[in-house]
């Protein structure tokens, strides 16, 4: 539970560290368990008091609810999507039934995904029409035997500017672990990212050049809420191999729309690092995740924000 969810467990927190390996500066995420005092005549209180068993029972229970909540809000036909300015601070869908029994968890179901501040989750199935050969990501990084953190790490480091997948989070290992070995399977996925950047201080776009780089054989597409910012970007030359849709992604009609400019909107990967509000989140979640296709990765980043 508390790897798999660290956000909700109190006593696991991240640090970072910097190792020094053949004259390469490797930025990492080691998990630190605060301890907890044993209260009055040397018991220990809270969940640390608690036996193994115990903790594996109530890790399996809170996933298994956690899973069958997301499917039963996703799959009901009866429960209706508002957009986020419909009902502000309100829960914009309401769940029809929730089972805790595993016949109503969809066991198909892709792959859902966040580090460091979301929740991970891994597919039961891969798709067999993902090549088993592997294709080198980057030359000079497999061949100095790099983990897929470390290349994801050291290559968005030398690209200007830097993205703050590494520069203020620690997303290159949930990507180097989950996103890298996918791309070598699938090298021609579909690929959506919500969030172009144009809010960043070092303007939009940091993340588009790390994908070329990582990803080159993908189809990329970008949402991002500036419209003006991704005209200038196109003028500039920026966005030349990639496709990109615009608008709030709280609105559930702009999703609609992007939907259909998709042809569909299904996709291998989806990235959600645009707004961070919750009702955002929840709402692109709804539309994009029946979507996914089978075995593919759903990211969502920052929800400490929400």
């Amino acid at each position: 539970l508390i790897r798999f969810f660290p956000e909700f467990a109190l006593t696991h927190t991240f640090s970072l560290h910097t190792t020094q390996s053949a004259n390469r500066n490797i930025m990492s995420s080691s998990p630190i368990y605060t301890s907890i005092s044993p209260g009055p005549g040397g018991k220990k209180q809270g969940i640390d008091g608690f036996s193994t068993t115990m903790k594996m029972c109530l890790a399996f229970v809170a996933g298994l609810a956690t899973m069958a909540n997301i499917n039963s809000f996703t799959s009901s036909p009866s429960a209706s999507l508002a957009s986020c300015n419909d009902n502000p601070g309100v829960s914009i869908r309401t769940p029809t039934r929730m089972s805790t029994t595993s016949s109503s968890i969809d066991a198909s179901a892709s792959t859902s995904l966040s580090a460091s501040t979301s929740s991970m989750s891994t597919s039961a199935r891969i798709s067999d029409s993902y090549s088993n050969s592997p294709i080198p990501i980057t030359d000079n990084n497999v061949q100095q035997g790099l983990s897929d953190e470390e290349i994801f790490y050291q290559t968005a480091q030398s690209l200007e500017p830097v993205t703050d997948k590494v520069s203020s989070h620690t997303y290159h290992v949930m990507y180097g672990q989950f996103l890298l070995p996918f791309y070598r399977r699938k090298p021609n996925m579909r690929f959506f990212e919500i969030g172009l950047g144009c809010d960043m201080n070092y303007g939009p776009g940091a993340s588009v050049a790390l994908w070329r780089k990582l990803i080159p054989q993908a189809e990329i597409w970008e949402g991002e809420y500036d419209a003006e910012c991704v005209e200038n970007a196109k003028r500039n030359g920026m966005l030349n191999d990639i496709n990109v849709v615009t608008g709030d992604q709280g609105d559930v009609n702009v999703l609609d729309d992007w939907i259909r400019q998709m042809n569909g909107g299904e996709f291998d990967v989806v990235i959600d690092d645009g707004g961070h509000d919750n009702c955002q989140i929840w709402t692109t979640f709804q539309k994009f995740w029946p979507l996914l296709k089978p075995g593919g990765l759903y990211f969502i980043e920052g929800t400490y924000t929400c």
